[in-house]
């Protein structure tokens, strides 16, 4: 997350990590949301507690994956080709069907847990993203539609906007995360991955049911994302800041 604040204030509010020039007029900090609390969330929501028959596809399948690379050690043309396609078989045969459209697909499953078991992180980016001492903010992640997206979320949410409002926002995303410039971004190819089926790339784009899941969930968990917002500690008086 970067911060235009100029040359004599600092990120008072949050310790800077990093000054982008002498005059600290540029400076990041780097937020981690994906906690050891949401990893532990979205292994039991993808595997344990689906069934033991997805758990010993995605063992077996990382055995064979390991031993197929270790075949190929002196082909890595091949390995490369090999890896795209793990992937691809990973994502359409284990985690799309235990991903269904009532939970957001895997996308919004990862959002569920995100919500809960990275609670203390969202509260600091929030709380970052309104101090005025901060200034204008920008905020970012890799793919720009799923931290991004959940923060975006959240911030919309706080200043009034609709469900209607934050679905379309976030679907904007859409376009450009099944781009060929998003997988050189970041960083999984030079083209999007050939073995991946339409079906799978829908899912991995920006569906608005992946978004509509989360806020179901928040709905059904915490009657509503203000007040989940203050069962993190994003309370209205922090809300006020950012319609200022």
């Amino acid at each position: 997350m970067s911060s235009n604040i100029g040359p004599n204030n600092t990120l008072k509010f949050y310790p800077r990590l990093k000054d982008g020039n002498a005059k600290g007029e540029r400076q990041t900090l780097t937020f981690d949301l994906f906690t050891a609390d949401t990893k532990r969330r979205i292994w039991s929501r993808l595997y344990t507690l689906n069934s033991l028959k997805v758990f010993l596809c995605a063992l077996l399948t990382f055995i064979f994956y390991t031993m197929i690379r270790i075949a190929l050690f002196t082909f890595p043309k091949y390995i490369r080709e090999w890896k795209l396609y793990f992937i691809a078989c990973h994502l359409k045969w284990i985690i799309r069907p235990y991903c269904n459209k009532e939970d957001g697909g895997p996308l919004g499953v990862v959002y569920q847990c995100m919500l809960d078991g990275s609670k203390e992180v969202i509260c600091k980016v929030l709380k970052t993203l309104a101090e005025p001492m901060n200034g204008r903010c920008a905020f970012h992640c890799a793919s720009g539609k799923d931290r991004t997206g959940l923060i975006a979320m959240l911030l919309m949410a706080s200043t009034g906007c609709t469900r209607r409002e934050i679905v379309e926002d976030y679907q904007e995303s859409e376009d450009f995360s099944l781009s060929t410039t998003h997988h050189r971004l970041i960083g999984v190819s030079d083209t999007a991955n050939k073995y991946l089926d339409k079906g799978t790339l829908k899912q991995l784009g920006a569906p608005k049911y992946a978004m509509e899941a989360a806020l179901d969930y928040l709905d059904k968990k915490y009657n509503g994302p203000c007040n989940y917002l203050d069962s993190i500690g994003f309370t209205e008086e922090w809300r006020d800041k950012l319609k200022d």
